[in-house]
């Protein structure tokens, strides 16, 4: 294991072997909390809070602290394990497709295949809804082109029914 440690450093004065040992393990848990105070002095607070009333929290509001901290414990691995600038690089992607996955999800998974049997999916012309599309878009069917001119449609609903219909059925 020492051929380990000396290969690979961990941040906050950690070695490897604290990963396997309760001591360390602890060590390991008031860096977070101190490097969350540093940055949270209000979410460290919650965090204490909730460690020391685990019963005082509803599902909801546990569940509401577990993703307000949710970047704070990506960053502290970052530091940990020295990968800091590629967790940034990967958060950079992740922002930048943000918005088409929001589509995906409100619009892909909860109106177009909401409610749509395989049966029916199984019958969609989807080559033939493709086309439709690509001529209603005047430009070639992409993901892209999907999502741009879907998400404009939605944005003023009432004048896109149909047009809005046929993506639906195309997703679904």
């Amino acid at each position: 294991m020492s051929g380990t440690s000396d290969q690979y450093k961990l941040g906050f004065g950690l070695q490897f072997e604290d990963l396997y040992a309760r001591e360390g393990l602890l060590r390991l848990d008031a860096a977070f909390l101190d490097q969350l105070l540093k940055t949270d002095v209000g979410l460290h607070l919650q965090s204490i809070d909730a460690r020391a009333n685990p019963g005082g929290r509803t599902d909801r509001e546990r569940s509401e602290l577990i993703i307000a901290i949710a970047p704070h414990v990506e960053d502290f691995l970052g530091d940990l394990f020295g990968i800091s600038k590629e967790i940034r690089t990967l958060q950079a992607r992740h922002n930048e497709f943000a918005p088409f996955f929001a589509f995906k999800r409100k619009f892909i998974q909860k109106r177009a295949i909401s409610g749509v049997t395989k049966e029916q999916a199984d019958g969609i012309d989807g080559p033939a809804l493709a086309r439709e599309l690509e001529a209603i878009f005047s430009e070639p069917l992409t993901e892209r082109s999907f999502f741009a001119h879907v998400s404009r449609w939605l944005e003023s609903e009432t004048e896109h029914v149909d047009a809005i219909q046929t993506a639906a059925r195309y997703a679904a």
